[in-house]
């Protein structure tokens, strides 16, 4: 019984455009299951070398076997991969969204999965880091990534959802960069996303987007993923992170002493290790900051609703605390809290120097779910 091929409206449309003889395509051959994907005119490492073109269908490799054009299984990706979101969101829209992620670990690549599943087509994904066997547990990258730059991986697992999305890679340290190769990464970003375990790298990104103008949204775990903060800034109109660290000094100090975590910062870069934490755990929070994501990438749309200016920051219980940790704000499990942290008018960043207090408030509106 021959195999059934299936490949890419798209990929066939340009494969017949071909005019300079044969021409490999690759991608799965699957010959236990009856089936061959071609995916792709050009290698890579995922795809092998399945078939060739010629003036009249396909002759395919290590099978003897040719199929007409007009014989083959078209599937119009394209169309069918927005169709479970039209409707919903403005899919033309949210295509030509550009998101920058600073960051790419358990909580970067997740938030970046949602947002391609969402049909956002533009990235530009920084982080210097290489995918080892201690990210496998939470991170949406797999084996085949091992030893890869994250930045390689998370790109390779968005083209296997959306090959159309348009996306550049910089394995790089945003501190390593000048203040203009700096600007240039973000430039042109609808969004930054930072989830770094870097505050230096949070607090530049803060500077970066402010300078910018660009929305920005920051995004960290608690120990052991028991909890989360979810900060959304928009220039000129929220606090910012600048203002949001010193909120966070005041208020959770307290919770910061009673807390011993294994280092994950740049503080002491030969301890550093993968902090523990459940996926699931880490599942919860991403899920809503993903949500914050949407919103702020499409401020016309219902999901503005979202965006309370003066409740940008949001802290999550993911369900699983340690005992007597964090009971001064949760108090039952997935509690769901939004705090009011307001602007420094003397915050260097938001340039508000108005010769005013700093005011922080500890009205937090609890939402339980």
């Amino acid at each position: 019984m021959n195999p059934k091929i299936i490949i890419p409206q798209e990929l066939l449309l340009e494969i017949r455009s071909c005019s300079d003889g044969l021409e490999d395509c690759y991608g799965i051959a699957r010959f236990n299951e009856g089936l061959i994907q071609i995916l792709s005119l050009q290698p890579h490492d995922d795809l092998k070398k399945v078939a060739r073109i010629n003036s009249q269908g396909i002759e395919l490799e290590d099978y003897p076997y040719s199929i007409p054009f007009a014989e083959m299984e078209t599937i119009p990706v394209s169309d069918e991969f927005i169709s479970r979101s039209q409707g919903v969101i403005d899919t033309s829209i949210v295509a030509a969204r550009k998101v920058a992620f600073i960051g790419l670990g358990s909580v970067g690549s997740q938030i970046a999965l949602h947002l391609t599943q969402s049909a956002i087509g533009r990235f530009i994904l920084l982080d210097p880091d290489g995918f080892s066997a201690s990210n496998l547990a939470r991170h949406v990258c797999d084996m085949r990534d091992l030893g890869r730059y994250k930045t390689k991986a998370v790109k390779d697992m968005i083209l296997r959802r959306n090959p159309q999305a348009a996306i550049q890679t910089f394995e790089e340290n945003l501190l390593d960069l000048s203040w203009h190769e700096q600007m240039e990464r973000l430039q042109g970003s609808d969004l930054v996303i930072s989830t770094t375990d870097s505050t230096a790298a949070q607090f530049m990104a803060n500077e970066l987007c402010h300078s910018l103008q660009i929305p920005s949204l920051y995004v960290g775990c608690y120990e052991r993923a028991c909890a989360g903060e979810i900060l959304f800034v928009k220039p000129g109109q929220t606090a910012c992170f600048n203002c949001f660290m010193e909120f966070r000094q005041s208020y959770l100090s307290e919770l910061k002493k009673k807390e011993q975590r294994i280092p994950y910062s740049d503080e002491q870069p030969s301890e550093l290790k993968a902090e523990p934490g459940l996926a699931i755990d880490i599942a919860y929070i991403v899920a809503i900051a993903s949500a914050y994501a949407l919103a702020l990438l499409l401020p016309d749309s219902n999901r503005n609703s979202l965006l309370d200016l003066d409740r940008n920051l949001t802290l999550v219980h993911a369900g699983s605390l340690p005992q007597d940790r964090y009971s001064e704000i949760f108090h039952q499990p997935f509690d769901f809290l939004l705090a009011r942290v307001k602007r420094d008018d003397a915050c260097p960043i938001c340039q508000k120097s108005t010769g005013g207090t700093y005011e922080t408030s500890t009205d937090f509106s609890r939402n339980p779910i």
